[in-house]
C-alpha cells in the first residue's frame, strides 16, 4: 500500500512539474530595459535586462502589457512593449504567442523572490504608494473624462444656442419682411382709393358743373 501512494505522489509531482514547465516560454529582451519586482513603473527595479539577451517567460496579466519573466536568476516584471516570445520557431510579439494570462499579488509573489532586498520590507510603503498612484491617476483620467464630456457638452449647447438664434433671428426677419410687405400693399391700396376718389370727384365736377348739384 505504502508502495502505490508512493508511486502515485511521484506520478502527482511529475504532472506538477510538466505543468509547470509547459507554462513557461522562452523569450527575449528587445532593448535595455529595466526588470521591476511588479507590474508597473512604479515598482523598485530588480534588474536591467541588456537587449537580445534570452529569458523566460512565466505568464502576462490580462492584454498583455506585462509580463513576469525570469532572466539569469533574477525575477520580475518587464513591460510587453520590450519582449518578443518563441513562437513556432520564430520571434514574434507576446501577444502573438500568447502566454497564461496571470495575476500579480505583492504578498505572495515578493516573499518568494525579494526578502533579500533592501526594499522588501518596505513593501507595505510600496504596495499603498503604488495603489496611491494607480487611485491618482485613475482620479486623474476620471476627471479629464469629465472635463472632455464638459467640453463637449458646451460645445453642443453653444451650437443649439447658436442654431435656437439664428432660427429666430430668421423668424423676426420673416415677420418683419411680411409686415412691411403688408404695409406697402395697404398704402399702395390707400393710395388707389384715394386716386380713385379723385378722379371720380373730378370725373363729377365736369358732369355737373362747380358748385351746381347734379340732379
Amino acid at each position: 500500500m505504502f508502495g502505490a501512494l508512493r508511486a502515485v505522489g511521484i506520478a502527482v509531482l511529475v504532472s506538477i512539474g510538466f505543468a509547470t514547465a509547459a507554462w513557461a516560454a522562452p523569450g527575449f529582451a528587445t532593448a535595455n530595459v529595466n526588470l521591476r519586482a511588479g507590474p508597473g513603473t512604479d515598482y523598485p527595479v530588480v534588474t536591467t535586462l541588456v537587449a537580445g539577451s534570452s529569458l523566460t517567460i512565466h505568464g502576462c496579466l490580462s492584454g498583455y502589457s506585462w509580463c513576469d519573466v525570469t532572466w539569469r536568476g533574477n525575477r520580475g516584471w518587464v513591460s510587453s512593449h520590450y519582449l518578443e516570445a518563441r513562437y513556432q520557431s520564430r520571434r514574434v510579439r507576446v501577444v502573438v504567442a500568447a502566454p497564461p494570462i496571470i495575476s500579480f499579488n505583492i504578498g505572495s509573489y515578493w516573499p518568494r523572490y525579494y526578502t533579500h532586498r533592501s526594499w522588501y520590507h518596505s513593501m507595505g510603503r510600496w504596495n499603498s504608494g503604488v495603489r496611491h498612484h494607480r487611485d491618482h491617476r485613475r482620479e486623474v483620467t476620471r476627471h479629464r473624462a469629465d472635463h472632455r464630456r464638459d467640453v463637449v457638452r458646451h460645445r453642443t449647447d453653444h451650437r443649439r444656442d447658436v442654431v435656437r438664434q439664428q432660427r429666430q433671428h430668421h423668424r423676426t426677419a420673416v415677420r418683419h419682411q411680411r409686415q412691411h410687405h403688408r404695409a406697402a400693399v395697404r398704402h399702395q391700396r390707400q393710395q388707389h382709393r384715394a386716386v380713385t376718389r379723385h378722379r371720380n370727384n373730378s370725373a363729377h365736377s365736369r358732369r355737373c358743373g362747380f358748385g351746381n348739384a347734379c340732379r
